[in-house]
């Protein structure tokens, strides 16, 4: 079953869309424990960029006074197992004051948690597309791109990105 969001304030929303399997780690900022799980599971960390263009394309149709469609979040929120449903899904205006206050609370010492992810998720991304950029272009990649592994050669760090379907 699918259900929207009930909420009682938009950091509640924060809270509650924040994915079941890292929601410890995620209210603790416990944030090599998260760098650690994206590195392991990177298909989060690509959900979370589409999240992020999800909100930001939202807040972009209101401020055209469009309407858009709701958005159906890919992994089990904290939402989920709360209430025990199957899916969470986001309507419009849910996607425009959460994407609001993710810019309003950006680098303060409230941040918002799913800024906070998205951060540490699009941080790893960007080392990636370096890394494979670099690779790419018979440059130097100096160090390992992840935190948690350490690549041999450059074929060891391609064979990592087509094992876990990354394309950069």
């Amino acid at each position: 079953m699918s259900s929207i969001i009930v909420y009682t304030s938009v950091a509640d929303l924060d809270r509650l869309a924040v994915p079941s399997v890292i929601y410890t780690e995620t209210i603790a900022r416990d944030t090599n424990a998260i760098i650690t799980y994206f590195e392991n599971n990177p298909q989060l960390m690509f959900q979370f960029a589409g999240f992020n263009s999800a909100l930001k394309r939202a807040n972009q149709l209101n401020y055209e006074k469009k309407c858009g469609c709701f958005y159906t979040f890919p992994w089990n929120t904290q939402y989920n197992v709360d209430n025990s449903v199957s899916q969470t899904i986001l309507n419009f205006s849910q996607q425009v004051e959460l994407y609001q206050y993710m810019i309003q609370h950006w680098n303060s010492p409230d941040q918002s948690y799913l800024q906070y992810l998205s951060q540490i998720a699009l941080g790893i991304l960007l080392k990636l597309k370096r890394a494979k950029y670099n690779i790419d272009n018979n440059l130097d990649v100096c160090c390992s791109p992840l935190t948690t592994r350490t690549f041999v050669n450059n074929y060891a760090f391609l064979q990592y990105l087509r094992e876990n379907n990354i394309s950069l």
